[in-house]
């Protein structure tokens, strides 16, 4: 019990920082990848692909349900190895924001920017599993005048806090789904 109220302690005392932090013209907002979920997914992909040649070599081939589970398992360890690739190459992204432009990132390399004036809108939300829970993660999206997605990312809770003063500064209209703090 006493952890507990330590743990709030301190995360009152982060909100507090964040909420008197001014924002600054130029600062680059990453993408957040949960370093947990990647050791996990990695972790898994490893546990599948050792288990392949194992199951090949036990597998009895005169029984059809032995065929059967070794391609559902290929197939679930192709499958773990596009979702682990798709989250490694979801943590390449960021948005540079430099005063009154927002520049999407690659590899530190920019694809596209846009300025703060064609913004239509940004919205915030968070994600929802198949069973209905919501996660604690943070997802912007940044509506162009064209009303067509220009980003879309999972980010910080800080950034969080951090993106929506910065726009609020400019007078972006904001679409708040997250709100838990």
């Amino acid at each position: 019990l006493p952890l507990i109220i330590l743990n709030i302690h301190i995360i009152k005392n982060k909100l507090k920082k964040l909420e008197n932090l001014e924002v600054s013209n130029q600062f680059e907002v990453k993408t957040f990848v949960s370093n947990f979920h990647l050791f996990l997914h990695a972790l898994l992909v490893l546990i599948f692909i050792i288990i392949i040649p194992i199951f090949f070599v036990k597998i009895n081939y005169k029984d059809y349900k032995g065929i059967f589970y070794f391609f559902v398992l290929i197939a679930i360890t192709v499958a773990g190895i596009y979702e682990l690739l798709k989250i490694l190459k979801n943590k390449k992204y960021s948005l540079n924001i430099d005063s009154r432009e927002i520049a999407l990132l690659y590899n530190k390399n920019e694809m596209k920017s846009i300025k703060i004036e064609k913004i239509n809108f940004i919205n915030f939300y968070d994600k929802k599993s198949k069973r209905g829970v919501r996660s604690n993660i943070p997802t912007i999206e940044i509506f162009d005048s064209e009303k067509n997605i220009f980003a879309e990312m999972n980010i910080k809770t800080s950034d969080y806090i951090l993106l929506k003063k910065y726009f609020k500064k400019y007078e972006v209209l904001v679409n708040d789904k997250f709100n838990r703090l």
